[in-house]
């Protein structure tokens, strides 16, 4: 399937747009943490006040909670929320079945899970889909008309 075509149906069906940073995560003497994202986004539009507003969280890595089940063949790690650590995302890969998965946390209850295989950019749009959660601390920032 054409993942521009793809991108452009969830758009009309849905009625709005996603967003996600497809950019591997590089950390010098850490080769092990290329599997990774640099971070995660996620936004989406609203009005506010009558004016279009779009909200945006950003995910960051804990390179400490970077885990390997050898038994599992899982490599695993946590991202946080920027403005508020109680929502975070574990991103897990299965290095034998060369899965991803996603899953989205708050307060430690699971909220949303978003799954894959190794096609990184069909798995983002995936992980977009969990966006954020009514009351999640995000930025806002009004969007300029035109």
């Amino acid at each position: 399937m054409d993942i521009n075509l793809e991108k452009e149906n969830i758009k009309q069906r849905y009625g709005y747009r996603y967003g996600y940073i497809p950019k591997t995560l590089e950390v010098k003497d850490r080769p092990e943490l290329s599997i990774f994202p640099l971070n995660v986004l996620m936004a989406r539009y609203t009005i506010r006040d009558g004016k279009t507003v779009l909200g945006n969280v950003l995910y960051e890595p804990d390179l400490s909670s970077f885990d390997y089940d050898s038994k599992l063949k899982v490599v695993k790690m946590d991202y946080y929320n920027k403005y508020n650590h109680d929502y975070w995302l574990t991103m897990a890969f299965d290095l034998e079945r060369k899965t991803r998965q996603c899953t989205k946390y708050f307060s430690g209850k699971e909220v949303g899970v978003a799954e894959g295989g190794e096609d990184w950019e069909r798995f983002f749009i995936q992980v977009s889909f969990l966006g954020f959660e009514q009351n999640e601390t995000c930025v806002f920032e009004e969007v300029p008309e035109g």
